[in-house]
């Protein structure tokens, strides 16, 4: 069966630091109404992955583009992005919430 697509999902990272850590941030697009979400995420990429699996069901429903820079590049890319979160709950109650925020700005 063919599932429509719910959502596309950006995971940047940078590369690994200096002390061996790498740094996370996302972005969704739902496809219905274009409401846009973006922020920083503390942990992996399972983070993400989890988040929109909770907003969307499973990973059939979203397509997913994971982006890797340098950390320089990765710092400036992402200036002034909120904090989503660590937790899958966290961060799609904050996903939530700034679609709200986008649809009433943007409707």
């Amino acid at each position: 069966m063919n599932q429509k697509i719910l959502a596309h999902v950006n995971i940047y990272n940078s590369k690994i630091d200096s002390n061996g850590n790498t740094y996370w941030s996302m972005d969704i697009t739902r496809n219905s109404d274009g409401a846009f979400a973006k922020g920083e995420i503390s942990g992996y990429e399972s983070n993400c992955l989890h988040a929109a699996r909770v907003l969307f069901g499973d990973s059939s429903r979203f397509t997913c583009t994971r982006v890797e820079m340098g950390l320089c590049k990765f710092s400036r890319f992402i200036k002034g992005w909120d904090y989503l979160g660590c937790r899958s709950e966290e961060i799609t109650e904050n996903v939530n919430k700034q679609w709200d925020l986008w649809l009433e700005k943007n409707q």
